[in-house]
This record gives structure tokens, sequence and C-alpha cells, in this order.
């Protein structure tokens, strides 16, 4: 193998690794992960465990990026936003939401600097999760929608009160979890993108180079 490769691996390999331990910072302050459960909980005890739920997105398809191809080598941008995307989350499996599919159209490009390698393809992957995110909110949201309403033609009032009371007690504890799996989803939403955006943020803070002092004019 060329030096040069081995300059790019090691520079790349090391600009992933000060990603993720941005995103580990995230991780580390916040609850244990989101679940779908019956229980009362917080506002704030909801917030945060959607928070731990966005980076653990996050992390997952970033790390698929460093070394998550064959044998080790950098995955794929798609398999990365498969692991990455809202539907891959605890909550949309509790659903019954599989994670998603994307077809490779195209061989990934490279830059020749390991670390701008890092930084870009990291980029494009909070580009594409922001793009993902319409349609995996309309999937998730599908599937937490109530059932529809009983058809009622043909049953009499007496038949259709005693189905309506079954029906009520039946669907109790379903309507609770349905309630919050709502509440769930919608800190899940909100904690989402605001990583996203906090992670292209801290990208551009941590990778920009400073800027050049101009030299001190001495005063005559």
């Amino acid at each position: 193998m060329a030096t040069s490769d081995l300059h790019f691996r090691q520079e790349r390999s090391d600009a992933f690794d000060r990603i993720l331990t941005l995103v580990r910072r995230h991780i580390d302050g916040a609850p244990s992960p989101l679940i779908l459960n019956a229980a009362d909980v917080s506002t704030s005890s909801a917030r945060g465990l959607a928070e731990r739920e966005a980076w653990l997105l996050l992390e997952s398809g970033i790390r698929h990026l460093k070394d998550g191809g064959a044998g080790g080598a950098p995955g794929l941008l798609t398999g990365a936003l498969v692991k990455t995307s809202l539907r891959s989350s605890s909550l949309a499996a509790s659903l019954g939401v599989k994670p998603p599919r994307f077809e490779d159209t195209c061989q990934d490009l490279h830059t020749d600097n390991g670390r701008d390698d890092a930084v870009l393809f990291c980029r494009r992957l909070m580009e594409a999760a922001m793009v993902d995110i319409p349609k995996s909110r309309h999937l998730i949201q599908q599937k937490i929608a109530l059932p529809p309403v009983l058809e009622t033609k043909s049953i009499g009032d007496k038949e259709l009160g005693a189905m309506l009371d079954a029906a009520a007690s039946r669907n109790e504890t379903s309507l609770t979890l349905r309630k919050q799996a709502v509440l769930s989803f919608n800190f899940l939403l909100d904690a989402y993108t605001n990583a996203v955006g906090a992670l292209k943020s801290e990208l551009t803070a941590a990778f920009t180079p400073p800027s050049a002092t101009p030299p001190a004019q001495h005063l005559r």
C-alpha cells in the first residue's frame, strides 16, 4: 500500500474519531434510550429520551461511513442513511415500521484529503437525513393513526351500543399507547431535526481553520 494511501486512511480515521467524540458527548449527556411505554412520563423525561435516540441514530450512520464496508472499508452513504433514518429508530421498530431501503445509484466519490473526506461525507449524510424526514414522518404517523370509525350501516342501535362498549374496553390500552407514541414521536422529530442542525454547525466549528491574524501595525 502506498504511503499516500496510508496517510489518507489515517487522516480520515482520525477525523471520524473526532466527529464521533462530538456525537458521543451529546449521547452521554442525555437519559436512557427512547422506548414506547404506556406509563406516564414527564415532558422533560420524554424530551431527554428523544434527544438521546436522535444522537444515537446519527452515531450509527457516521460509524457506518467510517468503516461499515466490507473488511472495514468506508461504508456507502446509502447504507449510512439507512442507519440514520428516523425509520430505523426504536420507536419506529416498536410500531412495525421497517428501516428504509435505498438503491446505490452511483459509487461514492472521495476526495484526496482524508480529513476533508470524512467531513464531506458527514455533511452529505446530514443533508440526506433532512431530505428523508418527510417520508419517515409520513410512514411513522400512518402507523400511529387511530383505526377507522366502525361501519354502522345495517346495525341496530342496541347491537351498535354493545359493539362500541366492547371496542372501548378493548381499545383503552391501545389508545393510551397511541397517545404515548404521538408524544414520543413529536419529541423525537424535534430532537432529530435539532441534532442534525447542531452537528452541521459543530462540524464547521471543529474543522474550519482559524482565520489568519493580521500582522500588528506599530504606531509611529
